[in-house]
């Protein structure tokens, strides 16, 4: 239950008694904190979910690839720099969206469908349309890409890659790796990021809508390192944060369309 101040309406978290912006003394407040009820603030919620994401996601990553780098060119693996990239992005990609269940797994019922029927039908149908749009868009230049170069130049039978050797085992990772990642920034970007600057700011929600897009294209950004995808980026997180502002915080319908989207890119 969200608590606002009755003077300012800003969100109140559980132990704001007094607003921290207008000082005004809030009783429901002061009577959650006499019970003894209280709930972790969305701010804190977002630190915690973007500290596991800089250190499983970027650094972990970064680790992997170091390691599987020395193991790869050691054994003469064909194809080795994919695969360095597809099995890094992976292991990272599953542990991180196992650590984020694990962290929030009594929100999971109420974070995936926790709209009505309307807004959810309605926001897929829409969000259909945008992502047929994204795919097509991603086919015109090299500069508006899903997925990075390196993976569609695998995909494609690139001259650079050996397709005998591990071929679809190695397109079969990052397919799986991308579809984590999809759900791992739903979760980050979308439920802690949005919520926190809806409930513990006074931001409206065309800001809210900019700060998130272009936080969360930072975040595919350090993830992948790839110039390439930067407009897609950009458009789809647009996309995703209009469809969770407007689906009473739900992330299911953006988790299913992102990964209708993958597919595509990868199947065709």
């Amino acid at each position: 239950m969200k608590i606002r101040c009755k003077n300012c309406f800003k969100t109140l978290r559980p132990n704001e008694e007094y607003c921290t912006y207008c000082g005004e003394h809030s009783e429901e407040v002061e009577a959650l904190m006499k019970k003894g009820i209280a709930d972790i603030d969305s701010t804190t919620k977002l630190k915690l979910a973007l500290v596991l994401y800089i250190a499983l996601g970027f650094v972990g990553t970064g680790i992997f690839m170091i390691v599987f780098t020395l193991i790869y060119r050691r054994v003469g693996t064909d194809n080795w720099d994919f695969n360095v990239n597809a099995n890094s992005l992976l292991i990272t990609s599953l542990v991180l969206l196992f650590v984020l269940i694990l962290a929030y797994g009594k929100e999971l019922k109420s974070m995936i469908f926790n709209g009505n029927i309307y807004q959810l039908l309605g926001s897929f149908m829409i969000g259909t349309i945008a992502i047929v749009a994204i795919y097509f868009l991603s086919k015109i230049t090299s500069f508006t890409k899903v997925i990075p170069n390196y993976m569609t130049d695998f995909i494609n039978g690139g001259d650079r890659y050996n397709q005998e050797n591990n071929g679809i085992f190695s397109i079969a990772c990052m397919y799986i790796s991308m579809v984590a990642v999809s759900v791992v920034e739903e979760i980050v970007c979308r439920r802690r990021l949005v919520d926190a600057l809806d409930d513990d700011t006074l931001l409206n929600d065309k800001l809210i809508l900019v700060i998130a897009t272009l936080f969360a294209t930072f975040l595919d950004f350090i993830w992948v390192m790839s110039v390439e995808t930067l407009l897609m980026s950009l458009v789809v997180n647009a996309v995703m944060t209009l469809i969770y502002m407007n689906t009473n915080r739900s992330i299911g319908v953006n988790v299913l369309l992102r990964v209708i989207l993958i597919t595509l890119v990868f199947l065709f």
